[in-house]
């Protein structure tokens, strides 16, 4: 693309590089036109010989067509593209869910001359119509080669953006604490319902575990194996006490149902005090006592990835330490 001053008589079907406004400051053009015979006149008339331009070079191409090319090519399931304007296009959200981004593909094209696309974090749930990501093309044109190394990298590969829908799944919550407080700690962790709901999901049953009698674990362990038979897609639990240590008695109730610890504690704040196992492909998350709190904390950033289906690992949950002090 080049820029540069040209005489007014050759500037016409030339993009006005920068606004335009008379002697008292109105505004007499706007930038990213293509000048008009007409606007040439304008300009004459209020004293102008020469106007700062742009235009193409052979193989360049205009701003809105490339930053259509870029959202299409970078776009996967459940999201839709905006109309092009001014060298953007924004990309919605069709349904409720869970946004995956490549980051490193996401990296490499913004390391295209001309080529921005700003994101949400990844992993954010969305709503429908929610603007996920945008694309936007700095300069009036950029060189077709630019789109042919987005093209090459989504090549053979996922896309860099997709939304991960959330659907209806069933949701077991085991309860534990001292027998007077049953109905307290239902209270208390009414938040965890709500997040379910929220997410599309319901919780269809619900389990108390007495902890002032004998064999604590064994009823627990009793409870998660009762919930995997009725099917649940995830298990919550919330009690009087948060998991302290691998050797604690959530943890050691897992183990007696035949399910494996994948991680205790989380290097998120609020939230550190979580417990995420398997009993085979079921996830069970234990949550800490922050989630009485509708306020954002650990299981926010968690239950959403479990309900789409993902097998989170401790290395997930590691991983959530960069951004993971979630109030200051």
């Amino acid at each position: 693309m080049q820029f540069g001053p040209l005489p007014l008589q050759d500037a016409i079907g030339k993009v006005l590089a920068h606004n335009l406004s008379g002697p008292d400051g109105t505004r007499l053009l706007s930038k990213g036109r293509s000048l008009t015979s007409n606007d040439i006149e304008t300009l004459r008339n209020h004293g102008f010989s020469h106007v700062y331009v742009a235009w193409l070079d052979p193989g360049d191409i205009d701003e809105n067509t490339a930053a259509l090319r870029t959202a299409q090519l970078i776009s996967g399931d459940n999201i839709e593209l905006s109309r092009a304007s001014v060298g953007r296009v924004n990309l919605r959200a069709t349904k409720v869910g869970v946004l995956r981004i490549d980051g490193v593909r996401l990296d490499a094209i913004n390391q295209q001359e001309g080529i921005t696309v700003a994101t949400l974090p990844a992993h954010a749930v969305v709503q429908p119509r929610k603007i996920i990501a945008t694309v936007k093309i700095i300069p009036f044109g950029i060189p077709s080669s630019a789109i042919e190394a987005v093209a090459d990298l989504m090549a053979s590969e996922e896309p860099v953006l997709r939304l991960d829908a959330l659907s209806a799944r069933p949701v077991g919550l085991v309860l534990y604490g001292s027998s007077g407080l049953q109905e307290r700690l239902t209270s208390d962790f009414k938040s965890l319902v709500n997040r379910v709901n929220a997410l599309e999901s319901e919780v269809i049953h619900t389990d108390f575990v007495e902890m002032d009698t004998g064999n604590v674990e064994q009823r627990l362990a009793e409870s998660l194996n009762r919930m995997c038979r009725e099917g649940v897609a995830l298990i919550l639990m919330a009690g009087e006490t948060a998991v302290m240590h691998r050797n604690d008695m959530i943890p050691r109730a897992v183990e007696q149902a035949g399910g494996q610890i994948e991680c205790v504690g989380a290097p998120v704040e609020p939230g550190n005090l979580m417990m995420l196992a398997y009993l085979g492909d079921l996830p069970i998350l234990s949550a800490p006592g922050c989630s009485r709190s509708p306020k954002a904390n650990v299981v926010d950033q968690i239950i959403p990835r479990l309900l789409v289906g993902e097998h989170l690992t401790r290395s997930h949950i590691i991983a959530l330490a960069h951004g993971g002090l979630l109030a200051g």
